[in-house]
């Protein structure tokens, strides 16, 4: 039997993201390895921007390798979870005005996307 289809439309991974003030920054050490990291973001148009802290881990990592995923969820009960993730290349960019942070700051192109939505499973057990 096939999977049902649960992603998420363009307007709807909008809209989440809209509201969405952290996200998890994933980043690839220098040994290649996965590194999370919770940051403070803001969604302008059609790019997601974020902010790390000057000097820390995660701004080295994207200095040495931009490219990064940031995935975000709402989980009010389980058949109402959903989430974001976006993948992309990290770019220096001026923070937009929705962004409240101190730090270096960061935009990533909605380009990549993955996103579910568990209210849409029709077949719930």
């Amino acid at each position: 039997m096939p999977r049902e289809r649960i992603e998420m439309s363009r307007e709807e991974i909008l809209a989440l993201l809209a509201q969405t003030r952290w996200v998890v920054l994933g980043t690839l050490s220098a040994a290649g390895e996965p590194a999370g990291h919770v940051v403070p973001c803001a969604l302008e148009g059609e790019r997601l921007y974020f902010a790390v802290p000057p000097g820390s881990d995660a701004q080295r990592q994207i200095q040495r390798d931009p490219r990064v995923c940031a995935a975000t969820d709402r989980y009010p009960t389980y058949y109402e979870i959903r989430g974001v993730t976006v993948h992309g290349r990290a770019e220096p960019a001026a923070a937009p005005p929705g962004l409240r942070a101190a730090g270096a700051t960061y935009a990533l192109p909605l380009d990549d996307l993955v996103s579910f939505d568990f209210s849409k499973i029709q077949a719930k057990v």
